[in-house]
């Protein structure tokens, strides 16, 4: 499959969470996690186990700061509310519907081959300046300086980091060679498209029904 349908497709599959309520979405959630288990279970694993704190702390926050009905048999001081843990819950499901998509494409798709693809689809920003060669060329170079201190098991990523990235940039940018494989959608390629963009039509519509 081409890189900019895979991108596609994730961008859709998004937009379809974001449309999904409750129960809905919570059976959305459940397919696309185990979905990544089947297909990328290491990758999406250890995204998971990254992200548990976050998630924790989403469930919390929503849970104590959302006025609502209070949960029954908790003492009243600490029971958080019925409204608050289900939105929590949903921006959760919604963040483990992101997390498996991305899993299965950034594990399933070598970086050129995604550089590739996001070139495609920035392509029409080109008539506001954007050089999108150039842009894709660098968000290439930062990703494999993450993965590279990612690697470092001695090394604790930390936001002093982020300062280091352009240096690795302007040190790789020159004598590196990066070439992206350029190809054509095939007609499997317009079917998915077509079959995403109808879904994603499919679920707006029933929403707004």
């Amino acid at each position: 499959m081409h890189p900019f349908v895979k991108i596609y497709s994730v961008i859709t599959l998004l937009l379809i969470a974001g449309f999904l309520r409750h129960e809905m979405l919570i059976l959305y959630a459940l397919a696309m996690a185990l979905a990544a288990l089947y297909f990328q279970s290491a990758h999406f694993c250890c995204a998971l186990k990254r992200m548990r704190w976050l998630f924790v702390s989403i469930l919390v926050v929503y849970a104590y700061l959302t006025p609502g009905e209070l949960l029954p048999y908790l003492p009243v001081n600490y029971s958080p509310t019925y409204e608050g843990v289900v939105h929590g819950l949903m921006q959760i499901a919604r963040l483990i519907v992101a997390l498996a998509a991305l899993s299965v494409l950034l594990a399933s798709t070598q970086k050129e081959d995604l550089m590739a693809g996001l070139t495609m689809a920035l392509h029409p920003l080109a008539i506001f300046g954007l050089d999108v060669r150039r842009f894709s060329v660098r968000l290439l170079l930062t990703l494999k300086y993450v993965e590279t201190l990612a690697l470092n098991q001695s090394v604790k990523f930390n936001f002093n980091h982020f300062g280091d990235v352009e240096q690795y940039i302007a040190a790789n940018e020159a004598p590196e060679v990066i070439a992206f494989p350029e190809r054509s959608l095939a007609f499997i390629d317009y079917m998915v498209l077509c079959v995403m963009s109808l879904i994603l039509l499919v679920v707006i519509s029933l929403e707004y029904v």
